[in-house]
């Protein structure tokens, strides 16, 4: 999040390359199982540009596709830290403990074998059950979302989550690595009860350094994706407009993306489209990815933690509305709020604000407790759990 305060100005060069839409790049490959069967994946690329590189400091680094966002202004370790030690107005943490609906997930495969839900599990991270398959996306098993544990400390709750709440997982998707959604901790947890870790370019460094083994990670590059069969779902991934930095390796130098899930069998005919946000400013790209899938079911979209500071790298709730009509999105799901302080603004400020909006424009907005369990393609629930 902050870590885009320590990007230095640069120049905009754009590299782009073409493939054939969807035309396979690799053969199915098998991955080490934590289960009985191992699970088999092809490889596959979209007839899209891919993300941005541009010479800096004699590195090459990603960038954003908006020509404004190109690299945020620099700003010091001072001003930095002036931030997040400095008094915020009292109504940016909730007046209690926050309440969590279910504590633990494993066991459910009975009442929901046949079944597609999504879990939030607070800030970014969610939980998703398809038929069978579990997939976590930026799990933060954790109190705290910085390199330091006395840095941006979460919200005091009921629960917080850890590895041993779900069953053995199939798929880790990490959007990018910042601290509040590549986490050392979480990941280690992780490493002997996932089947495979997708992450993008440049980002396995990490996950290597936590001990995960390199047969398990994929990276992948914006507009390319995974087809899963044995799973009857699609991975897609697909631009955003955000960044990367974090102790170890310098800014940009490792890709940021957003997330396409096609998962077969939710509905009738084809199949339920899932897009998950990420990080990421409002630009153009949400438009040409509504275009390109024809539209989307759910839109689980960041909203929450802006500052006119960083205005290209988060996204205000107009923006946030905006985006999801770019998407054609069928409903709303607001995240990147309610866990930590990043922002200026009231803790439940951004939900309150994006209901409003949502209701102007008749989208349906789904807002569930953390931990609640959200049956896919089911009417949006919004029962403002957090109104206090």
């Amino acid at each position: 999040m902050k870590n885009l305060f320590l990007w230095r100005i640069g120049t905009f060069s754009l590299f782009a390359s073409l493939a054939l839409y969807l035309s396979a790049c690799t053969t199915t490959q098998p991955i080490t199982s934590t289960k009985d069967t191992p699970m088999r994946y092809t490889k596959f690329s979209h007839h899209k540009p891919k993300a941005p590189q541009i010479l800096h400091n004699k590195k090459l680094i990603f960038a954003n596709l908006n020509p404004e966002a190109r690299l945020p202004p620099d700003v010091s370790f001072g001003d930095v830290w002036e931030y997040y030690t400095s008094k915020k107005p009292y109504d940016t943490k909730p007046p209690k403990p926050l309440p969590i609906a279910r504590e633990t997930f494993t066991n459910l495969e009975s009442n929901f074998k046949n079944k597609s839900f999504l879990v939030w599990l607070g800030h970014s991270s969610l939980y998703l059950y398809h038929k069978g398959a579990n997939i976590l996306i930026d799990p933060l098993f954790n109190t705290y979302a910085s390199p330091m544990p006395f840095i941006n400390r979460a919200f005091k709750a009921h629960k917080t989550f850890s590895a041993q709440d779900f069953p053995l997982i199939d798929i880790v998707i990490l959007t990018h690595s910042h601290y509040d959604h590549l986490d050392k901790k979480s990941l280690k947890s992780l490493k002997d009860r996932a089947q495979l870790f997708v992450v993008p370019l440049n980002t396995a460094q990490f996950l290597r350094d936590f001990g995960i083994s390199e047969e398990k990670i994929i990276e992948l590059d914006w507009w390319e994706g995974l087809e899963f069969k044995d799973l009857a779902l699609r991975l897609n991934t697909t631009p955003a407009q955000h960044n990367t930095n974090r102790l170890g390796i310098g800014a940009n130098e490792s890709l940021w993306f957003s997330v396409v899930l096609e998962l077969e069998g939710v509905k009738d005919s084809e199949p339920f489209k899932l897009f998950l946000s990420g990080d990421g400013g409002y630009y153009t790209h949400f438009k040409e990815i509504g275009a390109h899938f024809g539209g989307v079911d759910l839109a689980v979209m960041e909203n929450g933690q802006y500052n006119k500071a960083w205005k290209y790298s988060h996204s205000f709730p107009q923006e946030t509305l905006q985006a999801a009509k770019d998407l054609r999105a069928k409903a709303i799901q607001p995240i990147h709020w309610g866990r930590f302080v990043a922002g200026s603004h009231a803790w439940n400020e951004p939900v309150e604000i994006l209901n409003k909006l949502a209701q102007k424009e008749n989208i349906p907005y789904n807002v569930p407790q953390i931990g609640e369990i959200y049956l896919l393609n089911t009417k949006a629930q919004n029962t403002r759990w957090y109104d206090f």
